[in-house]
C-alpha cells in the first residue's frame, strides 16, 4: 500500500506534464479511481488509508487535511512533515518509486479520467449502486445503527463514513467485467463470452467512461 499523498503527487506531475490544472476534488476522485481499479485488478488496495463517504462524495483524509477538496486548486506537490533522526522536523513531498508496479494502474486512470471535470468525476463517484451510494445512502445511516459491512455505527449527521474496500473492489470489478462484455458484444462475440471468462486485468477502459464526455 502507498501514501495517498504519493499517489496524488504522481497524478499532479502528470497534470503538470500535460499543462493541466487540478482541483482538490478532481485529485481526490482520481486517487479513489486508482485505488478502486487496483483492488479490482489484483485484489490489493493502493492507498494505505480508508476512503470515506460524505455528503459531497468521497474524501481522503490526508489530502483533505491539506485543504485540498472541492474546487480549490492544487498549487504544488503535496507535502507532509516527518521527524528526522536528529529529532528535527522535515517537510517532504512523498513520491512513488519509478519501478512500482502499481504505477501502470495510476497512469491508466490518468489517461482515461485526467481531463474530466470535477463535476463529471463527482457524478461518477455518486453513481447509484456504487460504493459511495451504498455507504452514504444506507437505510440504517439515519438511525445510527450498525453498518453490516463496515461494522461500526453510522453517523446520523454529516460526518464522513468509511467505505469498505470490499464494496469498492466489487463495484470496480463489475465495471471492468461489463466493459469486457460491451467490447465482446461490439465484436459480435457476446454469445461466446461469459463474465466468468472475462479477465479484468487485461481491459484498458471502464464501462462508466462511456457515460461521460471529456471537455
Amino acid at each position: 500500500m502507498h501514501s495517498a499523498l504519493a499517489v496524488a503527487n504522481h497524478l499532479f506531475e502528470r497534470a503538470q506534464q500535460a499543462r493541466l490544472s487540478l482541483t482538490g476534488g478532481q485529485l481526490q476522485c482520481l486517487c479513489y479511481f486508482a485505488h478502486g481499479l487496483r483492488l479490482a485488478l489484483v485484489n490489493l488496495p493502493l492507498l494505505d488509508e480508508t476512503v470515506h463517504a460524505d455528503r459531497d462524495g468521497i474524501s481522503i483524509a490526508s489530502i483533505t487535511r491539506l485543504g485540498l477538496h472541492g474546487s480549490r486548486p492544487v498549487p504544488q506537490l503535496l507535502t507532509e512533515v516527518r521527524p528526522t533522526a536528529a529529532g528535527l522536523l522535515d517537510e517532504l513531498a512523498p513520491v512513488l518509486d519509478p519501478q512500482e508496479p502499481a504505477l501502470s494502474t495510476v497512469d491508466l486512470v490518468w489517461s482515461r479520467f485526467g481531463r474530466f471535470s470535477a463535476y463529471d468525476l463527482g457524478v461518477f463517484v455518486r453513481s447509484a449502486g456504487g460504493p459511495w451510494d451504498e455507504t452514504w445512502n444506507h437505510p440504517d445511516r439515519v438511525d445510527g445503527q450498525l453498518h453490516s459491512v463496515a461494522s461500526q455505527p453510522l453517523a446520523a449527521d454529516g460526518r464522513a463514513l468509511p467505505i469498505a474496500n470490499s464494496l469498492i473492489r466489487r463495484w470496480f470489478r463489475e465495471l471492468t467485467i461489463q466493459e469486457n462484455r460491451d467490447q465482446a458484444s461490439a465484436d459480435g462475440l457476446a454469445p461466446t463470452v461469459m463474465a466468468r471468462h472475462a479477465r479484468p486485468e487485461e481491459t484498458l477502459s471502464l464501462a462508466a467512461v462511456k457515460k461521460l464526455r471529456a471537455p
